[in-house]
């Protein structure tokens, strides 16, 4: 279902809270973030939902970027949990500089526990 429910948004993020999701292996930690591309009043703010790796790339870049803030191209699909509707993300591009990227790699590597990280 979801290749038609297909989005691409580009835009800053803003408010990223953790939370448990349900997964194949049980509940499982991920990321729920505002995007905005536009004003809120233009239907510009989305609801946007990390999972797994994708939400462990997303920590890191905002540890990295610290205050300004990280812009984002993501690939996802739309999604809902009873009256929660979201974009759930299948692929995440950074706009960031290489300075940035060379500490969130740093950080992925750390927070998923890789030796020498």
């Amino acid at each position: 279902m979801k290749r038609q429910n297909f989005v691409v948004l580009e835009g800053c993020l803003q408010d990223c809270t953790p939370r448990m999701v349900d997964s194949e292996r049980g509940p499982a930690p991920a990321l729920m973030a505002t995007l905005v591309t536009d004003l809120a009043a233009y239907g510009g703010h989305h609801r946007v939902l990390f999972r797994e790796r994708l939400g462990v790339e997303l920590r890191a870049f905002l540890a990295a970027a610290g205050p300004d803030g990280v812009i984002v191209v993501v690939d996802g699909h739309t999604a809902s949990r009873g009256a929660e509707a979201y974009v759930e993300a299948d692929r995440v591009l950074y706009h960031a500089p290489d300075e940035v990227r060379g500490k969130a790699a740093l950080i992925t590597g750390r927070l998923l526990g890789r030796p020498g990280a």
